[in-house]
């Protein structure tokens, strides 16, 4: 008997797969795990990754609320920085994400300026890489409702393809000229504005374009810990 592709990706995240058993994992923050409380307020956040990039925030008016094994970052003033800043050029990105507002709506920045971001406003993805000239709009139709973000790209000769999906669906793509996307800022964008309104659940960063069985496995296994 032969098992169908979704079966067996089933059998094997319910086996013992970790998303560590894929190659480039740069950053990992779990869902309920790692997480060092100052009162109500989150101070870091561990990485799970075995590269100990952790993700804090000193600054107690800064510091998002604890939430459901994640973060409830305020919309406000609330964000939390690595502690060494990712430069990207091929990536695969996971965020389970459940937003409160649409508008500017800034889940990953640069740590320095408004020259990287990822940011949500209305009903489209904006991925920005080195500046102004360096970036596009990716449409989604996901909304406010909590589910698994992925963002990866396919880099060619002079331009990279930036495909982004919602629960493991493909929803929308851009091509930009190849550039490098850093991140360090989670939940703001770096010039100290447009900050992320809802929850983090779990982020996880791979420093490569990730095959797409690699990519379904993680997505499902990050999905069945965070009840998608």
């Amino acid at each position: 008997m032969h098992l169908s592709n979704s079966l067996r990706l089933k059998t094997r995240v319910s086996s013992g797969f970790s998303i560590t058993d894929v190659d480039d994992l740069l950053v990992w923050l779990q869902n309920n795990t790692g997480i060092t409380l100052n009162g109500s307020n989150v101070s870091a956040w561990a990485d799970s990754s075995g590269n100990n990039n952790v993700a804090r925030q000193t600054t107690e008016t800064n510091q998002p609320l604890a939430d459901g094994g994640g973060i409830d970052l305020d919309g406000t003033d609330n964000f939390m920085t690595l502690d060494t800043a990712l430069n990207l050029n091929g990536f695969t990105i996971f965020a389970v994400i459940d937003l409160d507002d649409t508008t500017l709506e800034t889940l990953l920045g640069n740590g320095t300026n408004g020259d990287d971001f990822f940011r949500l406003n209305g009903s489209a993805w904006t991925l920005r890489t080195e500046g102004s000239s360096f970036q596009g709009n990716m449409a989604t139709t996901a909304g406010t409702a909590k589910y698994l973000l992925t963002l990866t790209t396919e880099v060619g000769g002079s331009a990279t393809r930036y495909k982004l999906e919602a629960n493991g669906t493909q929803e929308s793509a851009i091509i930009l000229d190849n550039q490098t996307f850093t991140v360090k800022d989670i939940g703001r964008n770096s010039a100290n504005a447009q900050f992320f309104n809802g929850k983090l659940y779990e982020l996880a960063i791979y420093g490569d374009e990730l095959s797409a069985a690699n990519r379904e496995l993680v997505e499902a296994n990050i999905m069945s810990r965070n009840g998608l």
